[in-house]
């Protein structure tokens, strides 16, 4: 890894610039040039030697000489970042790749790689369960020149079995508290927990609700976090009236509004899937439910928000980078700038694009402050520890995070609403980590 790059020099003397070998080549030639014209205007009339009598020579071909090739022609060696993609079976995340390929292009571009060297995403596709999240690791892990890996899996405890023995640091969304408690796994996003503690502090002390029913996708992680939710409603104050499941291909989500009880509650979480959002704000609207509804990023999908089915709902995730750009800040319109600029024409602003975006961001941070020369899994990871991110796009990065989760870099959620088609930001509900100890 540690190559040298750079043209043959000659020096021509202490403080001089120094001659490039193709420089010494030309040079030579120029004088041989000289000598020849001086010679053809010697004195006209000194007498003519007498050509000497020659054998001719051997004729051969010289090899051409190899150029060396100037700087800007140099391919320098990538650093390349192992990124598994959950984009196959039923929850695709694809917007988090395509976020991650513009981040890698703008660093490129604007950022000047890592010590010159271009960054490259090492890609590997995965599904829902856990065994493509497992091979995607264990392919990252046996390639040493990968030091560090991000996963959108939703399976990265089961990734970890392989990361950490292999100590490659893991950037990845937060299923379970031990996500945050690996010594190689850092992340840049609320998790489940945090996505549902910090609205239920906010129901309480923003909204001021006293009783809350929620919705849940009938599916294991999810339902553990509705489960959690309870937990934390309980110790805000807040009644649960029920924890109701919607399966994920939900016929009748107005039979699901009616058992959750909507219309007699101060508010309604919704955890759901994003291709849920519409059919249950449907159903809502169809019964007429007037309830505040408080959901998170996976409803903040560009064309549920444009359908204006969401109106009024409070949307909970570490990203502000959905926000309309007649309303957004300097700092948001940079975090569009660079999807738009350096995205392909699928990439998109919602949903997990600001994770995505972000993460590939911190990694950059950490590759940067080891150096090209000393990058290894180990040094990558140390630095990680450290990654201090503020964008204003997205929620602060900060690492380590508080005891006893040293990987919980994201301490805060922002809070979006949606407006007819299109979301404004309406500030910041913090996540109470010290109320993970109430779960057990």
């Amino acid at each position: 890894m540690n190559r040298q790059h750079g043209e043959a020099t000659t020096r021509t003397g202490i403080g001089k610039s120094p001659i490039t070998a193709r420089g010494v080549r030309l040079l030579v030639g120029l004088f041989a040039i000289f000598a020849l014209v001086a010679a053809a205007c010697g004195d006209d009339d000194a007498p003519e030697a007498e050509a000497p009598a020659t054998t001719a020579a051997p004729t051969t071909t010289a090899a051409p000489a190899e150029e060396t090739p100037e700087p800007d022609d140099i391919a320098m060696d990538p650093v390349r970042i192992g990124f598994d993609s959950q984009e196959e079976e039923l929850f695709s995340i694809i917007e988090a790749r395509r976020a991650a390929e513009a981040a890698v292009a703008y660093i490129n571009a604007e950022l000047g790689g890592v010590d010159g060297h271009p960054l490259e995403l090492e890609l590997c596709t995965s599904g829902d369960g856990p065994e493509g999240a497992v091979a995607c690791a264990q392919q990252f892990a046996n390639d040493d020149d990968i030091h560090v890996m991000i996963t959108s899996s939703y399976s990265s405890n089961e990734a970890a079995e392989v990361t950490v023995p292999a100590g490659l640091p893991q950037l990845a969304l937060a299923n379970l508290p031990d996500d945050w408690q690996r010594p190689t796994e850092w992340i840049f996003d609320p998790g489940f927990l945090g996505l549902v503690q910090g609205p239920v502090a906010y129901a309480a002390d923003a909204i001021g609700a006293n009783t809350m029913t929620i919705i849940c996708l009938d599916d294991p992680f999810f339902l553990e976090a509705c489960d959690a939710a309870s937990v934390f409603a309980e110790n805000a104050g807040l009644e649960v009236t029920g924890i109701t499941p919607a399966a994920f291909e939900q016929a009748d989500y107005v039979g699901v509004v009616t058992a959750s009880g909507a219309a007699d509650v101060d508010v309604v979480m919704a955890a759901i899937d994003g291709t849920q959002c519409s059919p249950l704000a449907d159903a809502l609207s169809s019964l007429s439910v007037e309830t505040a509804i408080i959901t998170f990023d996976t409803c903040a999908l560009e064309d549920t928000v444009a359908s204006g089915a969401l109106d009024g709902w409070l949307v909970f995730g570490a990203s502000a980078l959905p926000v309309d750009p007649s309303l957004a800040s300097d700092a948001v319109l940079e975090g569009q700038r660079i999807i738009e600029a350096y995205g392909s024409e699928e990439a998109e602003v919602y949903g997990l694009a600001g994770w995505a975006l972000v993460s590939v961001l911190g990694v950059h941070a950490a590759l940067v402050d080891v150096g090209y020369e000393n990058l290894s899994r180990e040094t990558v990871n140390e630095a990680l520890s450290r990654v201090q991110l503020t964008t204003g796009y997205y929620a602060d990065v900060s690492c380590p995070g508080p005891d006893p989760f040293p990987g919980a870099c994201v301490s805060s959620l922002i809070v979006l609403e949606v407006d007819g088609t299109s979301m404004k930001d309406v500030g910041l509900a913090p996540i109470d980590f010290s109320e993970f100890e109430a779960l057990g």
